[in-house]
């Protein structure tokens, strides 16, 4: 029973949402190593605090900035265990109201950021710059559901709207879609069709959907385990409902960015599957074509057919976490580094909090050579998140990049997760003419982790200025198709190879030609209203 699995990992370290965060940072480290894509960075939930984010100096107003934030609902139920129950509700109406095109929708992470924590309204509005937050409790008792819910305009914490709703579970999605319209009116905004679809209302369907997400969410495999086959009874009890569907195909892709090398390849295509499945029941599902750019972005390195699912994607929900951030990618990876800035920090004011998102802003900004706002966003992440891997490492390479040699081997040596700090330090060591030590840390990578870090072990032989072994493993990374290829056109590290008459062929060959990333047609479509 997956509510007991759910209890067991409660018992065994505090609550499942505990046991996610203190496995957090080496779980984004493992990722990045063979990172997919930051499109699936939903699925990355962090729960820390967004005091370390900077608040805005006043609240907006719903008339000049409709936004909005959900807070995780309170659980009344007599089980705690129901939990996942009141979570996922307060998921669905964050992604109901996403479909908004003129409302500001702040993202799960951000707003769980909040939850079990006594914050007042204008303070939460502050720190993640919202004109309306909307909280409230759930009470589940046998097929008996009780939502009450209020929206608080957060220049003076009034409520503007409340209600309560007895229903049955047969009746939940519809008090849903009821919700998020009754919300988007005060707003003044408006929805775009209903994201449930009237396939999956059986009650059987929506509890396994949401106790599939909560085990996703634990990213063990015993758990993703549980979560497929929860979601693959799901769609057996409705197969012509895509509120499963798209589940599990984020699950594989999840799963994808993070096993080996045939693994990732079987992965993806099956989630590939999936998505194509969601389109052929439902042509504007704007999940599958934000998971079909990733499928055909990481594992076809066809950027076209990437750009136009997303097009499409963020035509339907610009807000859907899933599409701005492959777009960032799919940006980077086509070298048009104003847009990949542009979408990054769109993303920043839907998930203030995520240091994820941060942490592509970052990326983002390397690419376009502005390295004192990469160091900033990663700073701001590492305030997030100060234990996660990866965001020392990835300080470090911007700082050499600046020429700081030895503030990057400092941020090197503070890296927590061992292929990290070993690429990092590779480097770093090499900047300040320890030799030695650089070698023994490339060495390592060599014989420990030629898989999944072969994209970066290029990158460090570049550096060191060992052009042969550097083509060497570009080729490798190239033959796995390694996701970390996303930085060669346009990295600091690989500029020693850019004389060699080998780098045009190679770029030529990845795909990744200046005239052939040119040709890729890819028009970002923001909200007019977005910030930038």
């Amino acid at each position: 029973m997956t509510v007991a699995r759910l209890r067991r990992v409660s018992a065994a370290k505090g609550t499942w949402r505990d046991r996610l965060a203190a496995m957090r940072g080496p779980l984004v480290a493992i990722a990045s190593v063979g990172a997919v894509l930051s499109g699936l960075v939903g699925y990355y939930t962090t729960y820390r605090a967004v005091t370390e984010t900077k608040p805005v100096s006043h609240v907006p107003t719903i008339e000049a900035d409709p936004s909005i934030a959900v807070l995780p609902l309170v659980n009344l139920s007599s089980d705690k265990e129901q939990e996942y129950f009141s979570d996922g509700i307060a998921e669905d109406l964050i992604a109901l109201l996403a479909r908004a095109p003129n409302l500001r929708v702040i993202a799960r992470t951000s707003s769980f950021s909040f939850k079990g924590r006594n914050v007042p309204i204008e303070a939460i509005a502050r720190q993640l710059n919202v004109a309306s937050v909307l909280e409230g409790s759930v009470r589940r008792s046998g097929d008996t559901v009780r939502i009450k819910l209020q929206l608080v305009r957060a220049t003076d914490s009034t409520p503007v709207w409340s209600a309560t709703y007895d229903r049955s579970m047969h009746a939940i999605l519809q008090v849903q879609d009821e919700v998020a319209n009754a919300v988007a009116v005060q707003l003044h905004a408006r929805l775009l069709g209903s994201g449930a679809g009237t396939a999956g209302r059986d009650p059987k369907v929506y509890e396994r959907v949401l106790q599939a997400r909560a085990l996703a969410r634990l990213h063990t495999p015993e758990s993703g385990a549980d979560a497929e086959r929860l979601y693959r009874e799901a769609m057996a009890l409705a197969p012509r409902s895509n509120y499963a569907r798209v589940g599990l195909a984020w699950l594989y892709l999840d799963r994808g960015s993070t096993t080996g090398v045939d693994d990732h390849r079987t992965e993806f295509r099956i989630a590939r599957q999936l998505a194509q499945e969601a389109l052929a029941i439902d042509p504007g599902n704007a999940h599958a074509h934000a998971q079909l750019a990733n499928v055909a972005s990481v594992l076809e390195h066809d950027f076209g057919l990437a750009a136009r699912h997303l097009e499409r994607a963020l035509d339907i929900e610009p807000a859907n976490s899933a599409a701005p951030g492959s777009a960032v990618v799919l940006s980077r990876r086509l070298g048009r580094s104003d847009d990949a800035v542009r979408v990054a920090r769109y993303r920043v004011t839907l998930d203030p909090a995520s240091p994820n998102v941060h942490s592509q802003l970052a990326a983002a900004s390397a690419l376009a050579g502005r390295w004192p706002d990469a160091v900033d966003a990663l700073r701001t992440a590492l305030r997030l998140t100060p234990t996660a891997g990866s965001l020392h490492a990835a300080l470090a390479d911007a700082l050499l990049a600046q020429g700081d040699a030895t503030g990057a081997l400092a941020e090197s040596q503070l890296e927590p997760h061992p292929v990290w700090r070993s690429i990092a330090l590779g480097a770093a060591y090499h900047s300040v003419g320890r030799t030695r030590e650089s070698g023994v840390e490339l060495a390592n990578l060599v014989a420990k982790h030629s898989v999944t870090a072969s994209y970066n072990i290029a990158e460090v032989y570049a550096f060191r200025e060992e052009p042969d072994r550097a083509f060497e493993w570009l080729e490798k990374a190239l033959a796995i198709r390694d996701s970390g290829l996303i930085r060669a056109p346009g990295s600091h590290m690989l500029k020693p190879l850019h004389q060699d008459a080998r780098w045009l062929p190679f770029l030529r060959k990845a795909g990744m030609a200046p005239d052939q990333l040119a040709a890729v047609k890819f028009e970002v479509r923001l909200p007019a209203a977005a910030k930038q």
